[in-house]
């Protein structure tokens, strides 16, 4: 494990002599890609875990020869292409991750290996249909360009997807901050920032909202301890995120405003109503006093 380094150069070639490795993880490790092809001589590796490699367009990596994968874990590591067919093939898979990658083409119809729980595959550019999963499946597939199968329309655009069978989970944490597709933070630092305890950081951005939607990412990526104090927290917390317009609001009285026209016609349409209920009470009873006379 070398993960949470500040490491400088490329991925070592010498990883291939780890014959007998079973666990390798690059976790923000500060390594630059691509990610080596001799990786693939390490066939006795169950967990794969490489995240945040700076490079350009690199290819996916060859993992045909590690079969016995259990958790495979390539995030945010600049790789384009398309996701190997072998994939979907590993036999004792149940992790995926390949998110926030530069990944497209399309998913197959149906995933159904039995050992495959997690899928994440959010922030690539795959195409074509959401395919059916086996159920229990935990799916994120946010921030692509699948079409529904029916329609063809776009199914995960502003980051939505459509519920199937399988139930739809999203794992975000706050050390990048990203607001309408714009980086405002990384790697946040409470103890520089605070310069004490128990002391609040405000942060102030601008951003631009289109189409009345305001979009917030928060995204954990690797840095900083996920033990301490305890496993499982991941640094500073978010108390709040309050949006405030910098311009003058065209009715300042908010909802009540919108309020008065449907308060107003209802008033009008009851005397309306009132008014032709009284006259033809009247019109009645002239009806019948002439024909009793």
């Amino acid at each position: 494990r070398i993960n949470d380094n500040n490491f400088n150069g490329s991925i070592p070639d010498f990883v291939q002599n780890w014959k007998q490795l079973k666990r390798l993880e690059m976790v923000a490790s500060g390594l630059e890609g691509p990610i080596p092809s001799s990786i693939s001589a390490l066939k006795t590796l169950t967990d794969l875990r490489i995240t945040d490699i700076n490079f350009t367009n690199q290819p996916f990596p060859d993992l045909s020869n590690i079969v016995g994968l259990s958790r495979l874990l390539l995030r945010n590591c600049n790789i384009s292409g398309e996701i190997p067919p072998y994939i979907w093939e590993m036999s004792n898979l149940r992790i995926l991750d390949l998110s926030f990658n530069k990944l497209h083409g399309n998913l197959p119809n149906a995933i159904t290996t039995e050992t495959l729980v997690f899928i994440f595959l959010s922030g690539n550019r795959l195409t074509g249909n959401i395919p059916m999963f086996r159920k229990g499946m935990s799916v994120d597939l946010s921030y692509n360009n699948f079409s529904q199968q029916s329609s063809g329309q776009p199914a995960c655009q502003q980051g939505m997807v459509e519920k199937l069978s399988a139930s739809l989970y999203f794992s975000f944490f706050t050390v990048i901050w990203e607001i309408s597709n714009n980086l405002v933070e990384k790697d946040f630092n409470i103890e520089v920032e605070a310069a004490g305890v128990a002391k609040p950081v405000t942060k102030i951005h601008n951003a631009t909202v289109t189409n009345n939607i305001l979009d917030i990412h928060l995204y954990w990526a690797g840095k900083g301890t996920t033990r301490i104090p305890v496993s499982g927290v991941y640094g500073p917390l978010i108390s709040a995120i309050s949006v405030y317009p910098n311009f003058k609001p065209r009715f300042s009285g908010g909802g009540k405003t919108k309020t008065v026209p449907i308060i107003l016609g209802v008033v009008g349409f009851c005397l309306v109503f009132s008014a032709l209920a009284i006259f033809w009470w009247k019109c009645y009873f002239r009806v019948q006093k002439k024909r009793q006379k």
